[in-house]
């Protein structure tokens, strides 16, 4: 039987919510995070943050920073592997309000990886927990590390890096359900999750294939995860967050889920957007979300080829409005399938 615990304590910190959003490059944005918060999101993580160009106050890297009293409980989350960048990367974030770091050991790029970060850092778990000691003696904060099953199917070693990092002292541990190389592909390995958990005496977090509020609560089942983590789950649905609660108290799930709300929420996406960025290039980073919010509903391919070849911010008002009042009505997959 299933039961739904509320609250997931990292450290010190004491949080409401045992789901999170993920951190995601990119994505995770301070519009994203204002908006997604307006729907059920209690905490979020910045996007993936450079060491070195934190430490050099690279203009981007400032703004991508950037948070507000309404954005919290919120983690940093830090990518490097050098001891005198992640120390200046400590240093500058303690000017600033965040409520944990979170260190990225499970990037899989290849620009990351190549450099000796991310999904690198699971060939050397001694390594990795240095760079999370030196981490621990530079704040106060709670720190957590993002990892993966292991570098590639015949090298899987989660349970050994989540008992490894525990000892090191991390306040808790969040892992992706593939292997570095397989990327994004590929199912879910719930046995190696539940591994880590059982091998690491901190909360271990799932995440990986976290579409749908039965995912979350299979997760939790299969794994005895402290908590998940939804990433592209989240992607075009912010309801996501409301409708998992729901579910996992027992709440009847919404059957279908108007155009005109949708189209709604699209504007204040919109407008986030545009507030923070400038109305250019704000309307340009905005259509990339395009596709998320309407790729289950019918009469829209035309409108995502339309916002595609749009050169105004009213263009993209103008789509919007259009879609509201053209596109079909949807039962989204999970909502189908209650």
């Amino acid at each position: 039987m299933f039961k739904n615990k509320s609250k997931l304590k990292i450290g010190n910190l004491k949080l409401a919510s045992r789901v999170l959003l993920a951190p995601m490059a990119g994505i995770t944005d301070y519009p994203y995070r204002k908006l997604y918060r307006q729907f059920g999101c209690k905490t979020a993580f910045t996007e993936m943050i450079n060491a070195r160009s934190l430490t050099h106050l690279s203009k981007k890297t400032m703004q991508m920073l950037y948070t507000d009293k309404e954005d919290s409980p919120l983690g940093v989350q830090l990518v490097g592997n050098d001891p005198e960048y992640i120390t200046g990367a400590i240093k500058e974030l303690h000017k600033m309000d965040f409520d944990f770091i979170d260190l990225n050991a499970g990037c899989p790029v290849k620009k990351v990886v190549n450099n000796g970060s991310g999904s690198a850092l699971l060939k050397n778990p001694e390594k990795l927990a240095r760079i999370l000691k030196i981490i621990k003696a530079n704040t106060d904060l709670p720190v957590t590390v993002k990892i993966r099953t292991g570098w590639n199917r015949e090298n899987k070693n989660s349970a050994v890096i989540a008992k490894t990092l525990s000892e090191a002292g991390a306040d808790a541990i969040s892992v992706h359900g593939r292997t570095k190389a397989e990327m994004y592909r590929g199912s879910v390995d719930y046995q190696s999750i539940k591994q880590a958990v059982d091998a690491s005496s901190v909360p271990v977090l799932a995440s990986g294939n976290i579409f749908t509020p039965q995912q979350v609560k299979n997760m939790f089942q299969k794994t005895g995860c402290a908590g998940v983590l939804v990433a592209r789950g989240s992607y075009g649905n912010p309801c996501i967050f409301n409708d998992i609660h729901a579910y996992l108290s027992g709440k009847p799930l919404p059957a279908i889920r108007p155009a005109a709300k949708v189209g709604d929420i699209m504007y204040m996406h919109l407008n986030y957007i545009m507030d923070f960025y400038g109305n250019d290039p704000g309307y340009k980073i905005y259509r990339k979300h395009i596709n998320h919010y309407t790729r289950y509903f019918t009469h829209a391919k035309g409108l995502r080829e339309k916002v595609f070849r749009s050169t105004r911010p009213e263009d993209i008002q103008d789509i919007i409005e259009e879609f509201k009042e053209t596109a079909a009505c949807y039962r989204h997959p999970y909502l189908a399938s209650v």
